[in-house]
């Protein structure tokens, strides 16, 4: 069995590939999530209209980490990434 950090991974690598139809080898979420209104709380989600996040991800061949934002709050992408989970 693989662990959490390589399921997420794998699942963040089929999205990516084919949502976004990009050739990604490997992926991770970015560790900052940012929220665009003053006074919105990027830990608890206080004011989460115009909360995203970033992930990172590194294509074949490219030797630089590409970077993709993702409007909402990472922990609601989860189902969505439990989709392409394949393990």
């Amino acid at each position: 069995m693989s662990s959490v950090e390589e399921r997420i991974e794998n699942a963040l690598i089929n999205y990516l590939n084919k949502v976004h139809g990009l050739n990604a080898e490997s992926a991770g979420f970015d560790e900052t999530t940012e929220s665009d209104q003053d006074g919105g709380c990027d830990t608890c989600g206080y004011g989460r209209q115009g909360m995203y996040f970033t992930i990172f991800y590194r294509e074949e061949f490219d030797s630089r980490n590409s970077y993709m934002t993702i409007d909402g709050d990472p922990l609601d992408f989860l189902p969505t990434l439990y989709q392409y989970d394949e393990s």
